[in-house]
């Protein structure tokens, strides 16, 4: 069975995700550079909400944005405020 995000949701997500970005001081630019996306159209489509980001794909969103992906999951779901999201939480080793 696969469970999506409801529109809402995904908007919800998506604003916390630029909201996250933005706190951590990186570009979009430097974002698709990381996943080797040649633009910044695909990354666009998750801050809008269009594309929900994947549960199997949340190791490779936190090391992109260079956090822990527990972190980088509370602030997707809502549990943790961007703000609260520094370096301090990145993973160790990485």
């Amino acid at each position: 069975m696969v469970v999506t995000a409801s529109t809402a949701q995904r908007r919800e997500q998506g604003a916390r995700l630029k909201a996250l970005r933005v706190q951590l001081g990186i570009s979009k630019v430097a974002i698709c550079t990381r996943f080797g996306w040649e633009s910044t159209q695909t990354y666009d489509l998750y801050e809008r909400g269009v594309s929900a980001i994947r549960f199997d794909a949340v190791d490779d969103w936190a090391a992109a944005f260079g956090i822990s992906p527990e972190a980088f999951v509370g602030v997707i779901l809502g549990t943790r405020a961007p703000a609260e999201v520094t370096a301090t939480t990145a993973t160790p080793g990485a």
